[in-house]
């Protein structure tokens, strides 16, 4: 939201709207980022003159608290509830350190 806001104060406009994409996108789990998207993408419809559109997002922004969890769990149905993977295929893996140097640096 802020890097579309920061294009949008440079008059980059289609920048602003792919960031805007970006966090509406980002948003399909986040309620209160959803429906701010919404309310932002309102700006660029009166902008655009296209006052249907406009309301469309107002509608959207509003019904955020109801849409999301309902399309969120449509969406983790389709993949069913986690089960972590059999002891054998956990032991196989190899683990390595996060914070681990890599050989390339040690080198001489």
């Amino acid at each position: 939201m802020r890097l579309s806001r920061a294009s949008l104060s440079d008059k980059k406009f289609s920048e602003a709207l792919n960031f805007l994409h970006e966090a509406h996108n980002l948003g399909r789990d986040n309620i209160p980022l959803h429906a701010l998207t919404h309310l932002n993408y309102i700006g660029f419809s009166l902008r655009e003159a296209n006052y249907r559109r406009a309301l469309g997002h107002l509608f959207w922004a509003f019904a955020s608290p109801i849409m999301v969890p309902l399309e969120r769990k449509r969406r983790t149905s389709v993949i069913g509830e986690w089960k972590p993977a059999p002891k054998q295929l956990q032991n196989a893996l190899p683990s390595v350190a996060i914070n681990a140097p890599s050989p390339e640096v040690d080198a001489p």
